[in-house]
């Protein structure tokens, strides 16, 4: 209970009070329990024992809080205005200071219902249960304060200061936190639906995986938050600072960013559906593998912004600032890109399909492997130059090469670039990854052409790197362009495959005119004779032919057995038909070619008359096989020679 004589002093003033308890420091008010409610306290300083005491009502502003034990008081629609609490006495009484002490200021099991603490300083305090229905916290200083069982619902705390706070597992929906400081603070995890942070600070905030939808963030500074995987959709942040904020793998669907400034800020594989980036600063900003559907990047300023691989089909970056901008690989079907500065920005591999580059800036752009159509609008681009092929340097900048046109000294006139991209579409595109054989190329191209009657061209051949071509070939605008693209390569590969069994064949003969009769009688085991030839492939290499004659002299060389070569007959045979050829079309392009051979060569001649008259011999007819017989029989008819 109240000491009276105490409590007597009380009802004095605060005048009274306060000269009496700078003139007895030592003593330990105590008013516990008592009625103090309406009381005018105000620049008045309490110590001592307020516990159960009612202030209900009571003017405390300006009021000095300093050692006092407050548990079970109450303060329903109390005035604490510009108050402080001091938990700790430092050298000497001081009043109105504000000191951060290790111990708290305990306002455990108080009932501040509708208390206004406006201003007030309470720094380290501890806020356990208790009522602070409609407390006011405007601008309050609650520093490292602690909470505990507390319930934030109808408590106004705007703009006050909650540096550092954890108040994960708080219910802050349709909460009011406008011009409070979370700085560093947690709220990761929390539903803040609805929340208003207008003009907060933010500032190294943990806010991941966190709900905001239909948040209110307008001017707020959240440089360096974490809001990953957070739930952003239909939150407004106009004008906030979210420099360097993290938002990757958030969905800011239906969000809005008009001009705030997104510095540096990372939305990796983020969900940016429909989401209104207009005049928004993103330069430096990372959209890797975003999904931006329909967003709004009206003339945003995306400078050295990175968009590898994000979908940002229909989205409108009409005036868009995108110097050096990272758009390699991107969707950009139905983009709009109006009257925006794409100048020196990476569009390779980028899928422009429809997209509207009306009035765009191109110089120096790089649109290797871009993929637009007819309907893609390039009218009024400004282009002196563009890059033809992307690259990287030792630092792994992006450096393009192969500029368009060549000489630096000369640049695109006006309308040159969009004719020259208007021609570069009605082309077919074929790829060698391993190599190409231009003599069957040039023999199919040839023949399609004569064969089709369209007016067919070499447009451009690229040599990409090792083994790995582009042939683009110019066509009609209204030829099928997949079928002749199918024609063309199924003419290049039966050719391909003729020249290359003509070279085993050449090989063959070669081989054979470097027996004698000697070393046809002496017995011999041999290396295999490997024919490498794969139908499937396109890139049949000169080099393959050269190593299978390499071979093939080797083994007559060193080798004289009739069966042995016979065998290795057998085997291009074999080899020959899985080409694609049929068993006797290749029996006939052999012997064709060893007719022509003896024909032209008496030396020749005379070898296959040897080898035929040895098939009549009982160990021929045991060593050699019916079909090679075949092919020898076929070759001597042919060369005019008729054995007994």
């Amino acid at each position: 209970m109240a000491n009276q004589e105490h409590l007597d002093i009380f009802w004095q003033g605060a005048d009274i009070w306060n000269q009496w308890r700078s003139e007895n420091p030592p003593i330990k008010p105590d008013l516990s329990y008592a009625d103090l409610s309406g009381v005018d306290l105000s620049n008045s300083s309490l110590s001592g024992d307020l516990s159960y005491a009612n202030l209900s009502g009571a003017n405390l502003t300006k009021a000095t809080f300093f050692e006092v034990n407050l548990s079970g008081a109450i303060f329903q629609s109390t005035n604490f205005t510009r108050s402080i609490f001091i938990p700790k006495k430092s050298t000497g009484f001081e009043l109105y200071v504000h000191i951060i002490a290790s111990l708290k200021f305990d306002l455990g099991n108080t009932d501040l219902s509708h208390a206004n603490l406006s201003n007030s300083n309470l720094t380290n305090s501890y806020f356990g249960r208790g009522d602070y229905t409609g407390t006011r916290f405007e601008k309050a200083n609650i520093i490292e304060a602690i909470f505990k069982e507390f319930n934030l619902e109808e408590i106004d705390l705007s703009g006050a200061n909650l540096i550092e706070l954890d108040l994960r597992g708080f219910k802050l929906k349709n909460y009011c936190l406008m011009n409070c400081d979370l700085s560093k603070s947690d709220l990761s995890g929390m539903d803040l639906s609805n929340i208003n942070l207008g003009s907060a600070n933010l500032n190294n905030t943990k806010i991941a995986r966190a709900n905001l939808s239909n948040a209110n963030l307008t001017k707020a500074n959240l440089k360096n938050a974490d809001l990953s995987q957070a739930n952003l959709n239909y939150a407004k942040f106009h004008e906030a600072d979210c420099e360097e904020i993290n938002l990757n793998e958030s969905d800011l669907s239906y969000s809005y960013f008009f001009k705030a400034n997104m510095k540096r800020a990372t939305l990796h594989q983020s969900k940016c559906y429909r989401t209104d980036f207009t005049e928004a600063n993103l330069e430096l900003s990372l959209f890797t593998d975003s999904v931006c559907l329909g967003a709004i990047f009206y003339m945003s300023y995306l400078q050295f912004t990175g968009f590898k691989m994000a979908n940002i089909a229909s989205a409108n970056f009409q005036k868009a600032k995108l110097q050096k901008s990272f758009l390699y690989a991107a969707n950009a079907i139905g983009c709009n890109f109006s009257d925006a500065d794409l100048t020196d920005a990476c569009l390779a591999a980028m899928r422009g399909i429809d997209a509207n580059f009306y009035g765009t800036t191109l110089t120096g752009a790089c649109i290797e492997d871009w993929n637009i159509n007819a309907n893609t609008s390039l009218q009024n681009t400004k282009c002196d130059y563009i890059y033809n092929r992307s690259g990287w340097d030792e630092d792994g900048n992006f450096l393009p090469s192969d500029r368009l046109p060549h000489d630096p000294a000369i640049n695109f006139k006006a309308g040159e670039f969009e004719r020259f991209i208007q021609k570069a579409q009605n082309t077919v595109d074929l790829i060698f990854t391993n190599g190409i054989d231009w003599q069957a190329f040039l023999q199919a191209f040839l023949k399609l052409k004569s064969e089709t009657g369209d007016e067919l061209s070499i447009y451009s051949i690229e040599d990409k790197w090792d083994n790995y071509f582009v042939v683009r070939v110019n066509v009609p605008s209204d030829v099928n362009k997949k079928e002749l693209e199918g024609a063309l390569r199924r003419e290049y590969e039966l050719r391909e495959d003729k020249r290359f069994l003509q070279q085993c064949v050449t090989s063959l003969t070669m081989s054979l005119e470097s027996l004698s009769e000697a070393q046809r009688k002496q017995s011999m085991s041999g290396d295999t004779f490997n024919i490498d030839a794969p139908n499937s492939t396109i890139s049949i290499t000169k080099d393959n032919a050269t190593q299978n004659i390499h071979s093939i002299n080797q083994i007559f060389e060193q080798h004289q057995d009739i069966s042995e070569i016979a065998a290795e007959i057998q085997k291009l045979l074999t080899q020959v038909q899985n080409q694609g050829l049929s068993e006797s079309d290749a029996q006939e392009k052999v012997a064709d070619d060893l007719a022509n051979k003896a024909k032209s060569d008496s030396t020749m001649m005379e070898k296959l008359k040897s080898i035929g008259t040895s098939f009549g011999s009982a160990s021929g007819k045991a060593l050699v096989t019916e079909v090679v017989k075949a092919v020898f029989k076929l070759a001597l008819n042919k060369a005019g020679i008729h054995l007994e």
